[in-house]
């Protein structure tokens, strides 16, 4: 039930909800005409519930002042301090830092021991010369320039009162600067319908930007609880907004994961009435946050002060705040990576409905496309699926590439006068793959009747030198060592592989391999990850 609202001093939202002539203005405080039951009879359709979060909750994402350090900390974390720097820090009042502890040698995604141990007695110090603080204190003793300064940092940040058990609260964070920017450059292939999700169930855009806070934009994540994809749905919650069974898994495609998280977070502000309880319930969980609100209120700085339910620990406390962090560094990339972000471009697909129930594999024949590749693209497929031995049913969407066409090619070489024509599987790649992989070549689309005719893609410089031929009358054609290898066109990751040396393996640039693969050089990959092999021209 909704709790009564004062009609002498409605909240804001409410006088501007009235004012628009969304509901009608109240005359009486009578039980049937007041503010909530307008609000109610309001919110009986669906379409109304997205009207009332469109006028009132638009774009405003609360900022309660008691949030005010742990954003700023997260801001730290995110975007200035590196994956070298461990900083010591109070787990409970966010605006103490002790310090930062700089760790040398090979950076990985664990600390060596040695490295470990390096914190363990930083940390330990700290914890020692804590204790002693509160018992000299206690006993009114004279404190050391070190303990003096811890006690200066701690009541300037929150006061004498934090003195006590500061020891307990000791905790470390690492850095994470490099994987923040290394999910800015993955984010760019889905931020664009991301938001365009969001908006389309009236909702705020920055909500596309908590993938940062759950994954880090990693497709294939998997949490240790079974939680997975970018938004890391846990099963539970995954069956009840998106699909789940033995042909399709949504939570690992992103734009349908997204989907689904819009509607778990519209109906989660239904419940709620305040985004920063609903965003933090898709951490804690709706029902720990309906307890919450009852308890405190919907003020989400207090809720984070004084909640002390079951399970609401640290990550569940600062999600919010981690949120709004990422929201602020996105307002303003320039500060924060000054050199700029290698974004990764979207990929070129298109989206299509089969119509009866078909096998990955006949979806690959009927389109020309490595069933690989299909697979690839699209993601929530089961393995079961992506290997045909479960049939897809009619009324699924399925993702496909925008290729080129699979027919003749003729590809010429202005610089070196040379011109090959092929009937080799170019289908598999786009024009601007194609055209990365081969810097030096026109490619020119070879029609059914011989005639090339239409110019798909050439180096500027070299247009003039192109001209409209026979494919009949074209120079004798040498055939390239390898335009599309066969066995290696496709290369399955296998432990140590990296972009590297998969390039070395099959004597192709790096850079081409990255950018055929749409990664940067930053891009993880894990084992039994298929990545494509660039095409190599002779000559």
């Amino acid at each position: 039930m909704m709790k009564k609202l004062s009609i002498l001093r409605k909240p804001l939202w409410l006088s501007l909800l009235l004012s628009s002539g969304l509901i009608p203005a109240m005359t009486s405080p009578t039980a049937a005409n007041t503010p909530e039951a307008a609000l109610i009879g309001l919110f009986n359709t669906q379409a109304n519930a997205d009207i009332y979060r469109a006028s009132y909750t638009s774009h405003y994402l609360p900022r309660p002042m008691g949030l005010k350090d742990a954003v700023n900390f997260w801001r730290q974390v995110f975007g200035d301090w590196r994956a070298h720097q461990i900083v010591l820090h109070d787990d409970t009042h966010l605006g103490i830092i002790y310090a930062t502890v700089e760790i040398n040698g090979y950076i990985g995604g664990k600390l060596s021991s040695e490295q470990q141990i390096k914190v363990d007695d930083y940390k330990k110090h700290l914890v020692n010369q804590l204790n002693d603080l509160e018992y000299l204190l206690h006993k009114h003793a004279a404190l050391t320039p070190e303990q003096q300064n811890l006690y200066d940092l701690i009541t300037r940040n929150a006061g004498k009162e934090a003195i006590q058990n500061a020891a307990q609260r000791v905790r470390t964070q690492r850095g994470m600067k490099e994987s923040f920017q290394t999910g800015l450059e993955a984010s760019s292939r889905y931020n664009t319908q991301m938001r365009e999700v969001f908006r389309a169930n009236h909702l705020p855009e920055e909500l596309a930007y908590l993938p940062h806070v759950e994954s880090a934009f990693t497709t294939n994540a998997r949490s240790p609880a079974g939680a997975v994809g970018v938004w890391q749905f846990m099963p539970a919650t995954g069956k009840r907004f998106l699909r789940i069974d033995k042909s399709m898994d949504e939570r690992y495609d992103p734009i349908l994961a997204t989907q689904g998280a819009a509607k778990y977070l519209a109906h989660a502000f239904d419940k709620q009435g305040d985004w920063g309880l609903a965003v933090t319930s898709y951490n804690y969980g709706l029902s720990g946050m309906s307890r919450a609100r009852i308890e405190h209120g919907r003020d989400i700085a207090r809720i984070v002060k004084e909640y002390d339910g079951a399970s609401f620990g640290f990550a569940s406390r600062n999600y919010y705040a981690e949120f709004l962090a990422v929201c602020d560094i996105m307002a303003d990339l320039p500060r924060y990576f000054p050199k700029g972000i290698d974004y990764q471009q979207p990929p070129q697909l298109k989206r299509i409905e089969i119509t009866q129930e078909m096998t990955s594999g006949e979806i690959a024949e009927k389109h020309h496309i490595h069933y690989t590749t299909l697979a690839e693209l699209n993601p929530a497929w089961t393995k079961e699926a992506a290997e045909g031995r479960v049939a897809l049913p009619a009324n699924t969407l399925v993702w496909l590439p925008r290729f080129v066409s699979k027919e003749n090619f003729m590809l010429v070489n202005a610089k070196k006068n040379k011109t090959v024509t092929t009937k080799a599987n170019l289908g598999n790649y786009t024009l601007t793959q194609l055209n990365t992989a081969l810097p030096d070549w026109d490619i020119l689309k070879a029609f059914p009747n011989g005639l090339s005719g239409q110019l798909l893609a050439t180096a500027p410089q070299q247009r003039a030198a192109v001209k409209t031929t026979r494919l009949a009358q074209a120079p004798k054609p040498q055939v390239p060592q390898r335009l599309h290898t066969k066995a290696n066109d496709v290369h399955i990751v296998q432990s140590g592989d990296s972009p590297y040396t998969i390039a070395s393996k099959y004597s192709v640039h790096l850079k081409e391999l990255l950018s055929l693969n749409e990664m940067t050089s930053g891009s993880l990959i894990r084992p039994g990850q298929s990545i494509r092999i660039p095409l190599k021209i002779n000559g």
